[in-house]
C-alpha cells in the first residue's frame, strides 16, 4: 500500500521569535477518496477534519502552532493516543515556543483505503499571538518511495525493495510508474515514430559524406562528425537495420547491409577501442540475428561473413586487457590500460556472441583465452569498483551511484580512484554512464541462462556470477528511479552544480528548457530498455512485485520519449530524439542563441536506442520473438 502523506512547513513571520521551521504534518494512509482538509481558525488553534468517506473518523483535532515533534494515532490504531491526550500535549509544547529551532506534529492514521489526499491549510498562531500566515506554509508530502532492503549486510546479497517514508517533497512520486500501461498501448505511438525515423535515416543517408568519418550529434539540426574513434558508425547503419526489423521495408535491410559490408570491416579489427559491441553487435550482429530468425535469406556465405566478422570483434576486444591484483581483470577503455568505463558493460556483446560462436582469444604460446571468462570478469570488476553500495568501503556514498572511470595501478592492478571524463565528478553521477550499466548488467544476465552450468564452473559457478551481476543491476536500476525526475528523464549528471538552484527539479517533469543544467534524454531510452529486461528477469524468478515496478517504469519511460518534446516531429531536423548531451566538460554540446546550456539536439545512440526501445516493447506487443542480441537463443 502507498502512503500519502501531506505537511506544511512555516516559516516564522515575527522576528522576536528564535523558531526557523516549525512544521505542520499529516500523514494519510493511501487509497479510495477521501479528502482532508485544514481549516485556519481565529484563536490559538489550527483545526483539522478528515472527511466524510473516511471510516470512523469525525470531529475535529486541535492543533496550536508552532509545536515540538509528536505523533498520534486515532483509537483505530493499536498504539494510539487520545485526543485529549493529543491536545495536553500540544498545549504543553506550546508554552515553550521559541525555545525550539524545529517544531513539527506527524498524525499518522491507519484507515486503510483514503486515496489521493487534498491538503490544505490556513494561518497558524501561537499562544503568544504570533502568526504564521497562510501565505509562508510550504506544503510538502513525505516522500515514500522503494528502497533496497538489508543494502548494509553485504554488496551482493538478494535485498529486493521496500516501501520506506523519506523526504519531504511537493509531488509524491519521482518517476510516477502508470501501473496500467501495458506494451500495446503503446503500439500506436511506436507506428508514429518509425514513420519519423524513416524520413530521417534518408535524409542522413543523402546528406552524409563518408569521408567526414561517423555522424555523431546535430549541430542546428543537422549531424556533425567529432572525430573520436567513431564509435558511433555501428549505431548509423544498425538504425536502419532496426528500421527494417520494425516495419518489414526491404529498403532499409538493403541499405543497412550494403553499409555494414563496405564500411564496418575497420571496426572488427579496431585495436584501439573497447567499443565492439556499439558497433558489431548493432550491425553484423543484427543481420546474423534477422537470418537466423527467417526474416530474410542470406545469400551464399553472407551469414557465415557476419559471424566470422563477430567472432573476430570479441576476441579484439578482449585482447584489450588489464589484470587486476585479485587475480581478475578489465577490459580497459581506449584512455590506456590505466582505464576501466563504465560502459564498456554494454559494449560486452561483442565477448557475449564471439564466445556463443564457440571462439576463444588465442595468446601467447598457444594459450586458449575463455571470452566469458573475460566477460564475467570484467563484469566483476566493474560490479565491485564502478558500481556503490552503500555499504563497507561505499558506507558514505549512495546506493546505485556510478562512477564514470576507474583507475588502476598498471604495475600491481590495485584500484587507486574514481574518475571520470563526461560527468560532472568521478563522486557524482554521469546519468548516461548508469544508463548503460543498467543495461549492460540486465543484457548479460538474460545471456547467461542461456549458458551452460559446466561453462560457468571453472568461473565461480552460476550462483556467484549471477549474484554481483543482478546485485550490480538492482542497485543501479533503484538509484535511476529515486534519483531521475517524474517523468523518467535525466539531467546529465545527478550532481551537476545547477541543480541545487533548479527548485525541485526532481519532484517534476525534466525541463529541457531551462538555463542551469542541460537535460540528457539519451540516458533514457538505454535506461528504460535495462529497467524493462530486468523487471521481466526478475518476475520470472519469482519477485513479482520488484520486477512489475521496474518493467512498468520502463514502459512509462517509453511513452515519454514517444512524444514531445522529445521525439523530434521536425522533418527539417535529422535527429529523432532530442535533448541529447554528448561530451559537456569537453563544452562539444550546442548551445543555441539566447541559451546558456545545450538543448534541442540529438545524437547517434540516442536516436539508435529509442529506435531499439521500441523494438523491443513492440515485439512484446505483437507476441514476436523476444529481442535480444543473441537471439535466436530462446530467452524463456
Amino acid at each position: 500500500m502507498r502512503a500519502a502523506t501531506a505537511s506544511a512547513a512555516a516559516r516564522t513571520a515575527a522576528a522576536p521569535i528564535a523558531l526557523l521551521s516549525p512544521t505542520l504534518a499529516i500523514t494519510l494512509g493511501a487509497c479510495g477518496d477521501g479528502v482532508f482538509t485544514g481549516e485556519g481558525e481565529e484563536g490559538d488553534n489550527h483545526s483539522g477534519t478528515l472527511d466524510p468517506s473516511a471510516p470512523g473518523v469525525t470531529g475535529t483535532v486541535p492543533i496550536p502552532g508552532p509545536i515540538d515533534w509528536l505523533e498520534w494515532s486515532p483509537a483505530e490504531s493499536p498504539d494510539a493516543t487520545t485526543e485529549a491526550e493529543l491536545v495536553a500535549g500540544l498545549e504543553e509544547l506550546g508554552e515553550s515556543v521559541g525555545e525550539k529551532g524545529e517544531k513539527q506534529l506527524v498524525i499518522r492514521c491507519a484507515l486503510g483505503d483514503l486515496g489521493k489526499c487534498d491538503f490544505s491549510v490556513g494561518p497558524l498562531k501561537t499562544k503568544d499571538g504570533v502568526e504564521f500566515p497562510a501565505a509562508d506554509l510550504d506544503l510538502r508530502l513525505v516522500k515514500v518511495w522503494y528502497q533496497n532492503r538489508n543494502a548494509w549486510f553485504n554488496y551482493f546479497g538478494d535485498t529486493g525493495f521496500k516501501l520506506v517514508p523519506e523526504l519531504l517533497l511537493h509531488d509524491e512520486d519521482l518517476i510516477r510508474v502508470d501501473e496500467s500501461l501495458r506494451p500495446a498501448d503503446l503500439l500506436p505511438a511506436i507506428g508514429r515514430m518509425w514513420g519519423l525515423s524513416a524520413e530521417k535515416i534518408l535524409a542522413l543517408e543523402r546528406s552524409w559524406n563518408p569521408k567526414d568519418g561517423s555522424p555523431v550529434f546535430t549541430l542546428r539540426g543537422r549531424y556533425t562528425a567529432r572525430g573520436w574513434t567513431d564509435w558511433t558508425q555501428g549505431f548509423q547503419f544498425g538504425s536502419a537495420i532496426l528500421q527494417f526489423d520494425a516495419t518489414s521495408d526491404a529498403s532499409f535491410l538493403e541499405l543497412g547491409r550494403e553499409r555494414t559490408y563496405s564500411r564496418m570491416a575497420p571496426h572488427v579489427t579496431h585495436m584501439g577501442v573497447h567499443d565492439h559491441g556499439f558497433n558489431n553487435v548493432s550491425t553484423w550482429g543484427a543481420l546474423r540475428r534477422l537470418s537466423l530468425e527467417g526474416r530474410y535469406a542470406a545469400e551464399g556465405k553472407e551469414r557465415e561473413l557476419c559471424e566470422l566478422a563477430l567472432k573476430a570483434s570479441g576476441a579484439v576486444q578482449a585482447r584489450r586487457w588489464t589484470r587486476t591484483s585479485d587475480g581478475g581483470g578489465y577490459i580497459c577503455s581506449f584512455n590506456g590500460p590505466h582505464s576501466l568505463f563504465i560502459d564498456t558493460m554494454r559494449s560486452l556483446r561483442s565477448l557475449a556472441v564471439s564466445h556463443q560462436l564457440g571462439h576463444v582469444l588465442m595468446g601467447e604460446h598457444d594459450e586458449r583465452i575463455s571470452l566469458l571468462g573475460r566477460l564475467t570478469a570484467h563484469g566483476l570488476t566493474t560490479a565491485r569498483w564502478s558500481v556503490y553500495y552503500g555499504a563497507g568501503r561505499d558506507i558514505y556514498d549512495f546506493r546505485g551511484r556510478v562512477a564514470h572511470e576507474s583507475l588502476f595501478d598498471v604495475v600491481d592492478g590495485s584500484y587507486r580512484c574514481p574518475g571520470t571524463q563526461q560527468g560532472y565528478s568521478p563522486f557524482t553521477t554521469w546519468t548516461r554512464g548508469q544508463a548503460w550499466v543498467l543495461l549492460g548488467f540486465a543484457e548479460e544476465l538474460e545471456f547467461l541462462e542461456t549458458v551452460p552450468e559446466a561453462e560457468l564452473e571453472p568461473l565461480g559457478g552460476r550462483d556467484e556470477v549471477e549474484g554481483y551481476m543482478m546485485e550490480a543491476a538492482r542497485a543501479t536500476a533503484a538509484h535511476y528511479v529515486q534519483s531521475t525526475p517524474t517523468d523518467g528523464i535525466p539531467y546529465w549528471d545527478t550532481g551537476a552544480p545547477g541543480l541545487a538552484r533548479l527548485a525541485g527539479h526532481r519532484e517534476k517533469p525534466a525541463d529541457p528548457a531551462n538555463d542551469l543544467e542541460p537535460v540528457d534524454a539519451s540516458a533514457a531510452p538505454i535506461a528504460a530498455q535495462g529497467l524493462l529486461r530486468l523487471g521481466r528477469l526478475l518476475e520470472r524468478r519469482g519477485e513479482t512485485d520488484d520486477g512489475r515496478l521496474l518493467f512498468q517504469a520502463g514502459l512509462t519511460i517509453t511513452r515519454t520519449l514517444l512524444g514531445p518534446p522529445y521525439l523530434s516531429e521536425d522533418h527539417g531536423h535529422q535527429g529523432l530524439l532530442l535533448h541529447s548531451v554528448y561530451h559537456r566538460p569537453n563544452g562539444w554540446d550546442y548551445v543555441p542563441p539566447g541559451r546558456k546550456v545545450p538543448c534541442g539536439e540529438s545524437s547517434q545512440w540516442g536516436d539508435y536506442h529509442l529506435r531499439e526501445l521500441a523494438l523491443h516493447v513492440q515485439r512484446l506487443a505483437d507476441g514476436s520473438p523476444y529481442y535480444a542480441f543473441f537471439a535466436p537463443v530462446e530467452v524463456k
